[in-house]
């Protein structure tokens, strides 16, 4: 697996998801400026993006499920995982 960094090909991916959903970092209360990179990569690299946010959202409060619902990427939670992965605790 290729670990990316703030390369082009990511930049341009955010600056993509920025467009439509820049109040997915703006000046927000409890926003995590790291959201669209998340995004960005596993739009990359064709991967599932881990978060515990729920709900879709707003256009005035975007959530990353919402974001990824809109692209076409695939939002699991952590929950998810456990029994995606059978683990038994």
């Amino acid at each position: 697996m290729h670990l990316y960094s703030t390369d082009a090909e990511v930049a341009k991916a955010v600056k993509a998801i920025l467009d439509p959903y820049e109040l997915l970092v703006k000046d927000m209360k409890n926003r995590n400026r790291a959201d669209p990179f998340v995004i960005a990569v596993a739009q990359i690299t064709g991967s599932k993006v881990v978060t515990e946010e729920l709900g879709m959202g707003s256009p005035s409060r975007p959530k990353i499920p919402g974001v990824c619902a809109a692209l076409g990427i695939d939002c699991i939670t952590i929950s998810d995982i456990v029994r995606l992965e059978g683990w038994k605790f």
